[in-house]
């Protein structure tokens, strides 16, 4: 019987066109590695909050924000190479796709090494208890783990770039790997430091900093020593002509990034700063409680950015719309699931995290709308993204950018609606692009995109 079932989805996995069979193969093992992953960050939460206390735990999500801030540094770079390396991949171009990696390291090298320098200096000139607005911990812990986090932040960007490889490669399951790994490794660490009583904010950012890039740059030496042969690096192939036709595409996901900074990675401090480092715990509580649903959509959307650049260069526009259209179905039932979660939050905050953690319902609430709208809107996103047709977008994004503060600062401050006002901020002011994603996706797929349309 179990063999007969096991056969019957086997068989589900290997029928369809070859593109959509590599993505279900992803999806399916990308389950296994997001499941085990899920169960070691809602255990990793309370472990951190009793090694830390809720104050130490916050600093140091704020701190983990500025590794996203540090994305700033890469002008896009990361997400042209994805794009430009599926198209060499899927045309069989393996000399140019070698050309395009061999560049990107070099860039990487020349930006995040020098960064990483910069950082040791830097460090000890800045008054980080006014940075994190607290004053229950020393300037000297938090100079140490700061020091330690934005160093090994730097490096770790120059080994990831195997990430965006594999993402090109529409193998965003070995990512998910990478991610299990690194957070399995760190909670066993953290888990023995805390038996013994050594987990401190500075042992535990170290860690937390550290293990990351080992683990990347295992990843990038198997990787290019077997699979990825063809396009490994090399001094010979770095063509530094290819990096105007990376950064072309790359300067409008760079300003997307910059927006994501703001409206995303910078939450964690503005909340800090509008209201305390306790407040971020709670934020990121709730978070991480709604993120549930985001990581269950992220595994089935995961390889559709890749999947959509291979389809969209060879002009396959009925595998596209028939695949837009199973993606909107998905959406449908997961956002049933986040009002079902959102009916369920406070108990299920209370089982998760004991009953001292007290989240408002407007937050969830929030959170919950939030979760929808990525889910209904993602796949317009990827196509987009995927096609490289981004300048509209980009041109709104500057706009939502300009808003966002002042309309956040008015819902948190004014409205009287605390820290929930700041993600209601960021969905009104996303309104606009919600607006414009799904009439240019009707507009390409159709051929008939003219103009900033089809930019």
């Amino acid at each position: 019987m179990i063999r007969r079932i096991r056969l019957k989805i086997i068989d589900r996995i290997n029928r369809g066109h070859p593109r959509s069979v590599k993505a279900k193969k992803n999806i399916v093992s990308s389950f296994l590695y997001k499941f085990i992953s899920v169960v070691l960050n809602l255990a990793y939460v309370p472990l951190l909050i009793n090694s830390l206390g809720k104050e130490e735990y916050g600093i140091w999500l704020v701190l983990g924000s500025f590794h996203s801030w540090m994305n700033f540094f890469d002008v896009g770079l990361a997400n042209g190479l994805r794009n430009r390396l599926g198209e060499a991949l899927a045309l069989e171009d393996y000399q140019r796709a070698q050309e395009y990696v061999s560049t990107t390291y070099a860039i990487f090298m020349l930006v995040f090494l020098p960064l990483a320098i910069i950082v040791i200096f830097i460090t000890p000139f800045i008054s980080w208890q006014n940075v994190f607005n607290t004053h229950n911990v020393s300037e000297n812990v938090l100079q140490r783990v700061v020091l330690i986090a934005l160093f090994f932040f730097a490096i770790r960007f120059i080994f990831q770039i195997i990430s965006v490889i594999y993402f090109a490669d529409q193998r965003p399951s070995l990512n998910n790997l990478i991610n299990v790994i690194m957070t399995a490794l760190g909670f066993l660490i953290i888990l023995v430091l805390n038996y013994f009583s050594l987990a401190t904010l500075v042992i535990a950012g170290a860690i937390l900093s550290i293990v990351p890039v080992l683990v990347y740059m295992f990843f990038s030496i198997y990787s290019f020593t077997h699979e990825y042969k063809t396009f490994k690096p090399r001094l010979s192939c770095i063509n530094l002509k290819l990096s105007k036709d990376l950064l072309s595409l790359g300067i409008n996901f760079f300003i997307i990034q910059i927006s994501g900074l703001v409206l995303i990675s910078a939450t964690n401090f503005i909340i800090a700063q509008f209201f305390s480092p306790v407040e971020v715990t709670y934020y990121n509580i709730g978070h991480k409680y709604f993120q549930v649903l985001i990581m269950v959509f992220a595994i089935f959307t995961a390889p559709l950015w890749s999947s959509i650049t291979d389809a969209y260069s060879k002009k396959d526009y009925v595998w596209i719309k028939s695949t837009m259209k199973k993606y909107k179905g998905l959406a449908s039932l997961l956002s049933i699931g986040s009002i079902l979660m959102l009916l369920v939050s406070n108990h299920a905050y209370k089982i998760w995290v004991g009953p001292s953690v007290d989240i408002p319902f407007s937050l969830s609430l929030a959170l919950c709308i939030q979760t929808i709208v990525y889910t209904w809107w993602s796949p317009y996103i990827l196509f987009l993204n995927g096609t490289g047709k981004i300048r509209l977008i980009t041109i709104l994004v500057i706009f939502q950018t300009i808003f966002y503060l002042p309309v956040a600062y008015y819902f948190s401050m004014w409205l009287s609606v605390g820290i929930a006002g700041i993600l209601f901020a960021s969905l009104l002011c996303e309104i606009p692009i919600r607006i414009v994603q799904p009439i240019q996706y009707k507009k390409l797929i159709n051929n008939n995109a003219t103009g900033l349309w089809n930019k």
